[in-house]
């Protein structure tokens, strides 16, 4: 890998601050294996709560880069933001519920970067169509949200790469064109719905991994078995986010229906 390497950490209201505070600790205590620079990316906080944040950081080089992006567009109008800054820059991109739990944890990463590839901690299969529907809702609007997922989402399996954690060029992705993101429901359109990144590159013939903590690689196909994400008991992970770490709280029953929800009932498609 020629180009310099950046891990993005995004930080807003959303991150709990004990989160950041884990964040911050494991990134000292975990060494990450290989040079880069880190950028931490505050973003929709007020002067004091930045620098709350800020006096926490210590004894860690960091860029701080501030989003003034009025528009509340998530992490990932962020990193859009991010990569048009560095242009020249390979990006592991970290959301704030993120932290590393193995050592080597970049290097990992790096080490199986290449060109046309998007390497990510975790993916999944699940659909947003198969959401329930919603019970305080009324019925008229219930169909009306469903309407919305059939239209935006594909239907189960749903192959995606998860955007908590992806290692991906700043060339790359700005191939994709964003369209303006203005709720949450656009978010899940980018990561999983029927215009997702993950669709999107592989119509442009990228190979998009899963990486776990043996630094194996793993294809779409196989990405139930790298242990990461919704299986067994995700021993192989890399980075923590709030999602597995929601997995792993889970009682067995509860562990198997969320398996079949994400994996599906069989092992590999």
């Amino acid at each position: 890998m020629n180009k310099e390497l950046y891990v993005v950490y995004h930080c807003t209201n959303f991150v709990p601050f004990e989160i950041f505070l884990k964040f911050l600790n494991n990134y000292r205590k975990f060494k990450a294996g290989t040079k880069h620079k880190l950028i931490i990316c505050f973003k929709n906080l007020n002067e004091i709560k930045r620098l709350n944040f800020k006096k926490r950081i210590k004894k860690i080089n960091y860029i701080e880069y501030v989003d003034t992006n009025k528009v509340d567009d998530f992490d990932l109008g962020s990193y859009f933001r991010i990569a048009k800054k560095f242009q020249k820059a390979v990006f592991l991109f970290l959301s704030g519920h993120c932290y590393p739990i193995k050592k080597n944890w970049l290097k990992l990463f790096k080490d199986n970067y290449g060109p046309n590839k998007i390497i990510s901690s975790t993916g999944s299969y699940e659909s947003m169509n198969s959401l329930p529907f919603n019970i305080r809702n009324n019925f008229l609007k219930n169909i009306y949200f469903k309407i919305i997922l059939l239209m935006n989402f594909n239907g189960f399996p749903n192959p995606h790469f998860r955007t908590s954690c992806f290692m991906i060029s700043a060339h790359n992705l700005l191939k994709y064109k964003f369209d303006p993101i203005k709720n949450k429901l656009d978010t899940n359109i980018i990561e999983s719905g029927k215009k997702s990144l993950t669709n999107f590159f592989k119509k442009k013939k990228f190979k998009i991994y899963v990486i776990n903590s043996d630094g194996k690689l793993f294809a779409e196909k196989e990405w139930k078995l790298s242990e990461t994400y919704a299986f067994k008991k995700q021993a192989k992970l890399i980075i923590s986010d709030n999602r597995t770490r929601k997995y792993s709280k889970l009682t067995n029953i509860e562990k198997k229906n969320k398996e079949i929800i994400v994996w599906g009932k069989n092992k590999i498609f």
